[in-house]
């Protein structure tokens, strides 16, 4: 990989060497094992998000959950009216 970054050329050749290379981290593995105290993992929403429309910070609505993993996030907001 080259050291020196000179131009927005070199920036992109590096970002393809980074891509190429092959990553150890395994989602699937990651989410297999439910057991690990991560908490995505826990079976109800954020702390955050409850207070948020308990606190009417955010309302029902329309909702996009990005990364929402086993969706425990996007189920409470559906539970709470939100589309």
């Amino acid at each position: 990989m080259k050291e020196m970054i000179f131009t927005d050329q070199d920036v992109l050749v590096m970002l393809d060497e980074l891509l190429k290379e092959k990553s150890r981290f395994d989602w699937n593995t990651f989410y297999s094992d439910r057991e690990r105290e991560v908490p995505i993992f826990v079976n109800h929403p954020d702390e955050n998000l409850v207070q948020y429309l308990q606190e009417r910070i955010i309302v029902p609505g329309k909702a996009l959950d990005l990364g929402c993993g086993a969706g425990r996030n996007a189920m409470y907001l559906a539970e709470k009216g939100c589309v």
